[in-house]
């Protein structure tokens, strides 16, 4: 449902270490391990602490970043309606090159695209939003057994993630050249959220049937990307735009067809949805509502019954990624936030290689 994808798509997107959010310590008043210096902040402790550690539990206070989003884009991610928004922006006749950029990504989520010249129209018109919310609804209502004691609070997040917020913009069309037009508006002005999606896709565009839908199935090839477009990504992301941030993240967490990222003085490949996730908690640090409304933590909790999480890094931590998995999130969100804010990227290598066989992870967008 569109509406899902729009809450979600202004919303910081998934997880990290809990033994991390406690400076590395235990939870509980235990000693330090045997042999362990008790002065060392960083000595190893046994696999079994992770069995005493639960969401919701206090840890170290972290100091805030300055926020970077917008007065606009803090509108936009506010979880109401998107038709005002939309309302004012296509009848401004002076756009900012930011108002350009949000307005493509309105109309992108909430409008239906042109295709009319591309294939016929169905036999049976489609069903209402209205009428699909309903079914889905009862779809997940279903799914879920009245004994489950997570039951009221897993329909409260489902019902807050899959609200509409497209109501009124049933009518509006689209097609890709009018898009592309907006956003191109927006990097022009210098927009680096604008620039990042620009570049974003055009990585994707070769991929993309006449639809405007990927490519899968036999037909399916990953994406490549090219030395100016990759210098163009970190560019944007040294901005420090949340919207920015999270764009980056997504397409450089991608498997690309001729692009290896490196870590670390020892250059292993990186973790692909671990270094995803660091880089959408660093959308946290610049601005994104990374707190119980976050679009991630109420998938978390009405997908899977994980409710007791009171943030997104908490719900990274605990619920999505292993203890080690976590580790990982903390060394690259750090080592990402270095190499934003002083612009030396040297703890990563961006190799020219095809990456390791394995699973390919997607995160982009055409």
């Amino acid at each position: 449902m569109k509406n899902v994808v729009f809450g979600l798509a202004f919303a910081a997107v998934v997880l990290g270490g809990a033994m991390l959010l406690r400076g590395g310590k235990d939870g509980t008043p235990s000693g330090p391990a045997p042999g362990a210096n008790a002065t060392d902040a960083n000595a190893r402790q046994s696999p079994e602490v992770v069995l005493r550690i639960a969401p919701g539990a206090p840890g170290p206070t972290r100091a805030a970043a300055p926020s970077k989003i917008s007065p606009l884009m803090r509108e936009a991610n506010g979880g109401g309606s998107a038709k005002p928004i939309y309302d004012r922006l296509i009848a401004s006749s002076s756009r900012t090159p930011e108002e350009n950029y949000l307005l493509a990504e309105i109309i992108r989520m909430c409008g239906r695209r042109d295709m009319s010249k591309v294939v016929p129209a169905p036999a049976e018109p489609p069903m209402s939003l209205a009428e699909a919310r309903e079914k889905s609804k009862a779809n997940f209502l279903a799914s879920i057994s009245e004994k489950d004691p997570t039951r009221d609070k897993r329909l409260k997040a489902f019902t807050q993630a899959t609200q509409n917020r497209c109501d009124g913009m049933e009518g509006v069309k689209f097609n890709e050249a009018e898009l592309r037009e907006l956003i191109e508006k927006g990097a022009a002005g210098g927009d680096p959220k604008a620039r990042a999606r620009l570049i974003e896709k055009d990585i994707w565009a070769p991929l993309a049937g006449a639809d405007g839908n990927m490519k899968m199935g036999p037909e399916f090839k990953m994406p490549r990307i090219t030395d100016s477009q990759l210098e163009g990504l970190r560019e944007a992301a040294r901005s420090g735009d949340p919207s920015a941030l999270m764009i980056v993240g997504r397409v450089l967490s991608s498997t690309m067809e001729d692009l290896t990222i490196r870590a670390g003085p020892h250059e292993q490949t990186v973790d692909a949805r671990a270094f995803f996730d660091a880089w959408t908690l660093l959308t946290c640090d610049a601005g994104f509502d990374c707190g119980p409304n976050n679009g991630q933590v109420l998938f978390a909790c009405y997908a899977q019954g994980n409710c007791d999480a009171g943030d997104l890094r908490e719900a990274q931590f605990f619920y999505n990624n292993s203890p080690q998995q976590s580790q990982r999130v903390a060394e690259y969100q750090s080592q990402l936030a270095r190499a934003i804010q002083t612009g030396d990227w040297s703890y990563f290598q961006f190799v020219r290689a095809r990456p390791p066989t394995g699973m390919t992870s997607l995160f982009g967008m055409p």
